[in-house]
């Protein structure tokens, strides 16, 4: 997560609605340690986002036409590798403009704190939203479907998903989409599917053993040493690479 880029979203995005969301969601896991990148599927954008993945992909676009985006590497069968861009000029957009002294109405505050509840859902550390207090935060099964990397036996973790109660399915969800971006990562570094997919539990082994509560930095760390040694060497990988997975894979 880059807090800088968190920043310049909300003051400097000429994003609204969706496209804004999706803007928030990518600057959530920008890696500020390595040239401002980002691996994730648009299926697991649109999921954070709470869009479609069709949607998710020609926002994509769109923004790499704008020059909000660059486009690093399509590798065949992996997740496309991002440059978030802070002062992109837009050929579609104004030029972006500070929001601290611009009148917010009534509507547009509320959907700003809406969408700021919905994040604070999505971060791993702080999982309990200040959405309104009408609406009573939730997370289906499906949420947690979309996103956990490892689909197999559906119905056995349903059956385990009904037992949990609200607060836990909310930190499931969460922990899930940790764990998928963890996943992509790795196999964006040259870990292998097969393998990366054998050491992930089943979905109902992770519910049952309550592995959303896995501390965030163990669950990179696990994936990252999943990455064959060639390309955690810093002799063998780029100099961004060890900083992020450590001389070590750790």
């Amino acid at each position: 997560m880059s807090a800088e880029a968190s920043g310049y979203v909300w003051s400097q995005s000429t994003y609204t609605g969706v496209a804004f969301t999706i803007h928030l969601a990518m600057a959530d896991v920008v890696n500020d340690q390595h040239g401002n990148e980002f691996f994730m599927s648009s299926t697991n954008l649109a999921a954070k986002a709470r869009t479609t993945a069709s949607t998710a992909r020609r926002i994509l676009g769109e923004m790499v036409d704008n020059g909000d985006l660059e486009v690093v590497d399509r590798p065949v069968g992996r997740p496309t590798r991002y440059r978030f861009v802070m002062g992109g000029v837009s050929r579609e957009h104004t030029p972006p403009v500070s929001r601290e002294h611009t009148p917010v109405s009534r509507e547009h505050r509320g959907c700003i704190e809406r969408t700021q509840g919905v994040y604070r859902e999505n971060t791993h550390n702080s999982i309990e939203p200040k959405l309104n207090e009408k609406r009573t935060p939730r997370a289906a099964f499906d949420d947690f479907w979309a996103v956990y990397p490892r689909k197999l036996a559906r119905r056995g973790a349903k059956e385990i998903w009904e037992t949990l109660d609200p607060g836990d399915r909310i930190a499931a969800v969460a922990a899930a989409r940790h764990w998928a971006e963890c996943f992509e990562q790795a196999a964006s570094f040259g870990a292998p599917i097969a393998g990366l997919t054998r050491f992930t539990p089943y979905p109902a082994t992770w519910l049952s053993t309550l592995r959303w509560e896995d501390p965030a930095d163990d669950v990179a760390a696990f994936y990252a040493g999943l990455v064959p040694e060639v390309f955690r060497r810093p002799h063998a990988a780029p100099e961004s690479m060890t900083e992020i997975w450590g001389p070590d894979g750790s």
